[in-house]
């Protein structure tokens, strides 16, 4: 050692000018001619400075160029362009990618995400005191509290690369829309769907057999069983950001109406149909030419068992005509010119069978004050008896409204209401007529409701109460079955599944 020492004073002080460089080795020989300084051995190291990271940033003023070993990272240091650059030699992270799906929405997942180092730890730092140490992050259903700078160090065998850092940008959501609908729908109507309104925001909906519609408030005209369903909207804003999406579900209701044609009528079972939901409205008696109402028809309703392809029978009965000198369709008994025939029943069948009926109102009676020769209400188990001098009585469940006590009066029979001066409702069994003794006459009654036939359920027989109709209150009614004066309301048939 003190050979070299030697050596070394002796190449130092050589040349006043060190026009050559220096080397400090244990033998004898010139420096490498590009070197300013050389250092040779077999045996031993060249040692620089070695410190923490922490001491290392004490140094005041460092040179460019400057090198120490930091302790810390276990990294050779130097100091250049300002700033503190490291090798870390055997563990070398190689070029390092920070990425994240930025910009994102309110309530979307945050990735993040930095290149993969066989063996490597990481370390990731973010807003809120956020920390992982997976190399590829996941944040749920973030939150705007979630925006900011995110960082990740990359360590290996002791060595941390500098961190790397990513702006995460995270966008306002729009409200949550309220979906709604005027379902349940009955076939071939119009859908409408409707939105609450955001701010700002255009929508999107989407539904069953690929429905789709920007618009807030959509419609679908002639719905059938196809779309029936969920409906979803969401709302968008500007920023291209969605809202949670709100959900409506569409029922689409077989419904069938029948009116009044003057005969017979048919339904056929659709194919996978078990049962039925019907509503059956019978017709008003009519009014007379002296101020006298005609009784209102009766409401018969049940859930029917049916066989898919069988055929049943329909009976809309017809508003007893005013001045009615023949019986009206449904079994609603004649009159004369001055009062009116009754209302006919409305009823389904099954092969000749009578399963469901509505009774038909009584026509009005003739004379007296205004509204006292109203005629008799139909439905319910019997008949409402008619009013006035000389009425007639109301249907039952097992015969027909006894008439008037005086001429021109006539009993009913099962489904038709009796002929005479004021004409009986028809029905299960028929209302009796009303008759005249040479001053007032009465006024006829109802015809009766039935619900005993086979197969039926959830049945309901209510009787109409002078000039209201059982279950007036149903919207399926439409007017059927309303007493009144002139023509009697016809009655209805609902057929629904």
């Amino acid at each position: 050692m003190k050979n070299l020492a030697v050596l070394l004073t002796v190449l130092f002080f050589s040349s006043p000018s060190f026009a050559q460089g220096v080397k400090v080795s244990t033998s004898a020989g010139a420096p490498d001619a590009s070197a300013i300084f050389e250092m040779q051995s077999n045996t031993q190291g060249f040692l620089p400075p070695r410190m923490t990271t922490s001491e290392r940033d004490q140094i005041i003023s460092p040179a460019e160029g400057l090198i120490i070993v930091n302790t810390s990272t276990g990294c050779l240091n130097m100091f250049f362009g300002g700033a503190w650059k490291k090798s870390c030699f055997e563990c070398d992270l190689g070029m390092l990618n920070i990425t994240a799906n930025t910009p994102l929405c309110e309530g979307e997942d945050l990735n993040l995400s930095v290149t993969t180092v066989p063996e490597a730890t990481y370390l990731w730092e973010g807003p809120n005191g956020y920390s992982s140490t997976e190399s590829d992050p996941v944040i749920t259903d973030t939150e705007i509290a979630d925006a900011g700078s995110y960082s990740v160090t990359v360590t290996k065998a002791g060595c941390s690369a500098d961190p790397l850092g990513v702006n995460v940008v995270i966008n306002d959501s729009p409200e949550q829309p309220i979906a709604s609908s005027n379902s349940p729908i009955i076939v071939n109507n119009t859908i409408e769907l409707n939105a609450s309104e955001v701010p700002g925001a255009t929508y999107e909906w989407s539904g069953p057999s690929g429905f789709s519609s920007g618009q807030q408030n959509p419609s679908i005209s002639n719905a059938t069983e196809e779309n029936e369903g969920t409906y979803y909207v969401y709302a968008m804003a500007a920023n291209n950001c969605a809202s949670a999406a709100s959900s409506v579900d569409v029922s689409i209701i077989n419904k069938f109406f029948f009116e009044y044609t003057g005969s017979d009528q048919s339904f056929l079972v659709p194919p996978g149909i078990t049962s039925i939901d019907v509503k059956l409205w019978g017709a008003a008696g009519s009014g007379s030419t002296q101020a006298s109402y005609g009784g209102s028809g009766g409401y018969a309703g049940a859930t029917i068992a049916v066989t898919p392809g069988e055929t049943l029978t329909l009976i809309v009965g017809q508003g007893g005509q005013i001045s009615g000198t023949s019986p009206v369709f449904g079994g609603g008994g004649s009159g004369d010119t001055v009062r009116g025939s009754g209302g006919g029943r409305s009823a389904i069948r099954r092969s000749g069978t009578e399963l469901i009926t509505a009774g038909g109102g009584g026509a009005a009676g003739g004379g007296g004050g205004a509204n006292t020769r109203d005629g008799g209400a139909g439905g319910g188990e019997s008949g409402q008896g008619g009013f006035g001098s000389n009425p007639g009585g109301g249907g039952t469940q097992s015969s027909g409204g006894i008439g008037g006590s005086c001429p021109g009066t006539n009993d009913g029979t099962q489904f038709n209401g009796a002929n005479g001066l004021a004409g009986g409702g028809g029905g299960y069994f028929g209302g009796g007529s009303g008759g005249d003794c040479g001053c007032c006459s009465g006024s006829a009654g109802g015809g009766s409701g039935y619900v005993g036939g086979a197969g039926l359920s959830n049945a309901n027989n209510t009787g109409g109460t002078g000039t209201t109709p059982g279950n007036s209150s149903d919207p399926d009614r439409n007017g059927a079955g309303q007493g009144g004066a002139g023509n009697g309301a016809n009655g209805r048939i609902v057929i629904y599944w």
